[in-house]
């Protein structure tokens, strides 16, 4: 059996929900090109990165940001929690040997993380109530996982 190789990914895109629960609210955009700098997706690696910086995207407005700016709305925010995130593999860099920066907090626990999974909680809460069957489905689903 041949032994898996370690890839590096970087990080171009995040879905942000906007609201106290899973049944309204609003969704926005932070992302940056993945095909920084004619295909180097090591700028991906990057927090912030002039040859690909983060947008905000939220409607038909378009503003520029920061990935401080993004960490600190996230941390902060009740209303705003990472929906999806979208990752593009790094070429040419193996774990460990990343020529960049990581991206702080990478891989470890973050604050936003419980905010996700009170808010599946919370649907799942509502779903047993609602529709019984439904319920069974989706907490099969999430356990499976």
């Amino acid at each position: 059996m041949r032994k898996a190789e370690s890839a590096v990914y970087g990080l171009y895109g995040i879905v942000v929900h906007s609201g106290t629960g899973a049944n309204s609210g609003h969704y926005n955009d932070l992302t940056r090109s993945s095909m920084a700098v004619d295909c180097d997706s090591r700028e991906l690696l990057k927090e912030d990165s002039e040859e690909s910086p983060w947008r905000k995207f939220n409607d038909e407005r378009v503003t520029s940001t920061d990935w401080d700016s993004i960490v600190q709305k996230l941390r902060t925010s009740l209303a705003d929690t990472s929906y999806m995130l979208f990752y593009r593999k790094v070429s040419g860099v193996k774990e460990g040997q990343t020529p960049v920066a990581q991206v702080a907090g990478a891989g470890e626990r973050q604050p936003w993380v419980m905010s996700i999974a009170e808010d599946n909680a919370q649907l799942l809460k509502e779903l047993r109530g609602k529709t019984p069957a439904l319920y069974d489905k989706a907490l099969k689903a999430l356990l499976d996982s």
